[in-house]
């Protein structure tokens, strides 16, 4: 970054969202503040969903600001709760599970929105590869993923590493640092985990707590016409958990809570029921899976770029993914047919 770029350093909200985050959290915040960024440009805001452990004593230790965001069991409602608690130009969505790669990470990210100011949000292009660190977290970072549904259908929010060049959706331009990227149509699913958005821009479209998801609001900003976003060609590390179970849990739980309870008020859907393209897709993932072939072939091409066997996880969550999400939906199919059926006894 030249000097001139240096000179014109936008002001910063890092907004973490918490609840019971514990050391996960320490880290976050001890990476932040240790960032080669000037200090009185930061604000950092911990939306905190009720914990019960030590996490308002990390915010005072920290100098970051703890703010009771209200709706404990739905993160992305205390996510609108930070983005209208937010004051600085940028606002950096944090997890308490994502840490900084580099001293310099947040002027990485930054870098672009101050040479485009077309550009209204940046994200890495990949996730942190730690050849220390469990299994499970070093496959979710190889694959670039938390779900294999969204990898299949071409939707996830990070390459492989086994991608250099530019493979996800929309059309890039490679500028040195990072890919400056123009959708239309349709999104991979950005928004969190070290998303950084200009705060005048996201103001656009919040509305409610009730109405605010994280790729939602993006994918309402691309209707709005704001269409560029900056991949910048560094990492972050996404802590998913040391266990597969621990991820499993929280993806259903997302999936029934988000996708199923209230997809109606969704904009923005991983898997578009009403478009052919989607359809498709998913009716590959499943054929996929079910063979093996595909998933081992993609587990080989990431081991010959990168030798870790954690890539061959890979058809063992895809059939977990497809064996959960299809368990939930039954239960959902069969739950509103006998609550019919009984509504219609009733009459």
């Amino acid at each position: 970054m030249n000097n001139e770029i240096m000179d014109q350093l936008p002001s910063l909200s890092i907004v973490i969202i918490n609840r019971n985050g514990g050391k996960k959290l320490q880290r976050c915040l001890m990476e932040v503040r240790g960032q080669d960024y000037p200090k009185e440009l930061i604000e950092a805001l911990i939306i905190d969903g009720g914990s019960t452990d030590n996490s308002r004593d990390l915010a005072k230790k920290y100098e970051a600001k703890f703010i009771n965001g209200g709706y404990p069991d739905n993160q992305e409602n205390r996510r609108f709760i930070g983005a209208k608690e937010a004051q600085n130009e940028i606002i950096v969505w944090l997890d308490t599970d994502n840490y900084l790669t580099s001293l310099d990470w947040l002027k990485k990210m930054v870098e672009p929105l101050l040479e485009n100011k077309k550009i209204f949000a940046s994200e890495t292009y990949h996730y942190a590869y730690r050849k220390k660190t469990g299994a499970f977290n070093r496959y979710c970072a190889l694959f670039g993923i938390n779900d294999p549904v969204a990898f299949y259908l071409g939707k996830a929010d990070r390459a492989t590493h086994y991608q250099s060049k530019w493979r996800l959706m929309g059309k890039a331009r490679d500028k040195g640092n990072y890919f400056e990227v123009t959708f239309s149509g349709d999104l991979p699913t950005v928004g969190c985990n070290g998303f950084l958005i200009r705060r005048s821009v996201l103001n656009k479209v919040l509305t409610t707590p009730e109405n605010y998801f994280h790729i939602d609001v993006i994918y309402d900003l691309l209707l709005k016409g704001y269409n560029k976003i900056a991949f910048v060609k560094s990492d972050i590390i996404h802590d998913t958990g040391e266990k597969l179970s621990n991820l499993m849990h929280k993806r259903v739980t997302y999936f029934t809570q988000h996708g199923l309870k209230q997809g109606q008020n969704r904009r923005y859907k991983v898997f578009d029921s009403s478009r052919k393209r989607d359809k498709l897709l998913l009716l590959m993932f499943v054929v996929y899976t079910i063979t093996l072939v595909r998933p081992l072939f993609d587990s080989l091409r990431g081991f010959v770029r990168k030798p870790d066997f954690a890539w061959f996880l890979h058809p063992i969550v895809c059939w977990l993914f497809l064996i959960s999400y299809g368990v939930v939906i039954y239960k959902s199919v069969t739950t509103k047919i006998f609550g019919s059926f009984k509504s219609t006894e009733a009459i």
